[in-house]
């Protein structure tokens, strides 16, 4: 089985903080996203709750990658089973999350899940469920699954908060999400 990460992965989520962070603080972060987080901008941020009040009021903004209905669909038709998206956002973000997944890719509700685990937990949760393949694009969260006997490959897709920093050997770093799927198919069918 295969999960993916929401933001990072399939939505451009970041496009919109880099918004609202600039008409907010007049900081544009784009350069200063080094490792997944700005604490030298924002020192004594909680970034939870602005991404939250974010995601219900402008949400529906957010685009998703280039190619991730594309990979989602070809997931959709090459498996058996619905997919699982395992995501970081706080459960009072699910339905919104579930919406955006079914309008802006195009996926059927009743053919995927939305698991919401914050990025400590969703080792834990990969664990108990046997899923043997995860994208994500943090380091540190791809790094903690791969270490999972029985994750088989932890996908990293290239973003500018990842470059440039070591992985572990199980993790596979792809540059999107279609690439994470193309090789997840072929390896999975080998």
């Amino acid at each position: 089985m295969i999960a993916l990460d929401v933001d990072g992965v399939v939505a451009n989520s970041i496009s919109l903080l880099r918004s609202v962070i600039k008409y907010s603080y007049g900081i544009d972060i784009y350069n200063h996203i080094e490792t997944y987080r700005i604490p030298h901008l924002f020192p004594n941020w909680d970034i939870g709750p602005f991404f939250e009040d974010c995601m219900i009021n402008f949400g529906h903004a957010v685009e998703p990658y280039p190619d991730a209905k594309e990979a989602c669909q070809l997931l959709l038709k090459e498996n058996s089973f619905p997919l699982i998206f395992l995501t970081a956002r706080r459960e009072s973000l699910k339905e919104i999350t579930k919406n955006w997944l079914s309008q802006k890719l195009g996926l059927p509700k009743d053919y995927f899940s939305v698991m919401m685990k914050s990025s400590s937990n969703k080792k834990f949760y990969i664990e108990k469920s046997g899923i043997e393949f995860f994208v994500e694009d943090r380091l540190r969260t791809a790094n903690e699954i791969a270490e999972l006997p029985s994750v088989k490959i932890s996908y990293l897709i290239n973003r500018q908060w990842n470059i440039g920093r070591d992985s572990h050997p199980k993790v596979v770093r792809k540059n999107n999400l279609l690439e994470c799927v193309k090789n997840y198919l072929k390896t999975n069918k080998s």
